[in-house]
């Protein structure tokens, strides 16, 4: 009886490993302590910060992280059809990850630069897509 029961628990394991994805997806979201954005949660706004010099990026509907060092990372994630990514008249260090910004429906611009903005950007291993 104890092999049974044995032998029916090994063909359980196994029969799970065969269905279970081999990748599980999580989901993101903004994590603003770590400088991490999420298209998904609406524009991504990067501009001059409240302190002159540093620079504040706005983020989800009404999120703000404001008085962020210039040569910080800024990193943004997640999938958007609607929203874009502005920065405005600052220099910072942006990196997309796993990023899919696709404004093909509006005339918005997937990633712009305005008023004499200066990124250095870097696309982080995964897949990144911008279709403007």
């Amino acid at each position: 009886m104890r092999r049974k029961v044995l032998s029916l628990v090994l063909i359980a394991a196994i029969f799970v490993t065969l269905i279970l994805p081999r990748e599980i997806s999580v989901y993101a979201a903004s994590n603003a302590d770590a400088n991490i954005f999420d298209i998904s949660e609406g524009n991504i706004i990067i501009s001059q910060g409240t302190t002159e010099g540093l620079i504040k990026v706005k983020f989800g509907i009404a999120s703000e992280e404001d008085d962020i060092t210039t040569g910080q990372q800024i990193t943004i994630i997640g999938t958007s059809g609607t929203n874009g990514v502005i920065v405005s008249g600052v220099t910072a260090n942006v990196t997309l990850k796993n990023v899919n910004i696709s404004n093909t429906n509006n005339d918005k611009c997937a990633f712009e630069l305005t008023g004499g903005a200066n990124v250095t950007l870097a696309l982080e291993a995964g897949t990144n897509e911008k279709r403007t």
